[in-house]
């Protein structure tokens, strides 16, 4: 596992509000990118974006912190905050691979008919899909 330990003070607010719409190819619904995705075609756009100010967020409060943090728990807050950038106040259908945060589902409509094809979930066949209200 891999450490940061970042330094430096500069304070940076990340405010804005920001709706993301999963990014749906040409030809594609939520419903058949939740599928393909769910199916193990994952494709290096379908991570959420992570804007440079929640970059630069995590970083600050790693380093106001003043302890080594992992590989891992860095990825989970850098993940954290670009959902509540993106999709702050909504119901999300999302999956934190360990990369990023692939956001399957924004919103009511869009998470049950996520859900809706995951039916039945276990941990067993999806351990890392969630529903959270960043």
């Amino acid at each position: 596992m891999g450490e940061h330990n970042i330094s430096g003070t500069a304070q940076i607010e990340v405010s804005a509000h920001h709706t993301h719409e999963p990014t749906v190819a040409p030809g594609e619904t939520v419903e058949t990118r939740a599928e393909r995705i769910l199916a193990g075609d994952i494709r290096p756009d379908d991570y959420l974006e992570v804007p440079p100010g929640v970059t630069a967020r995590v970083d600050w409060e790693i380093a106001k912190c003043g302890v080594a943090v992992t590989t891992e728990m860095r990825q989970w807050m850098l993940d954290t905050y670009a959902l509540q950038f993106h999709c702050s106040g909504n119901r999300v259908v999302c999956w934190r691979t360990g990369k990023g945060v692939i956001v399957l589902g924004v919103g009511e409509t869009e998470a049950r008919a996520v859900l809706a094809l995951m039916y039945p979930i276990t941990p067993e066949r999806h351990p890392d899909i969630a529903v959270e209200y960043p």
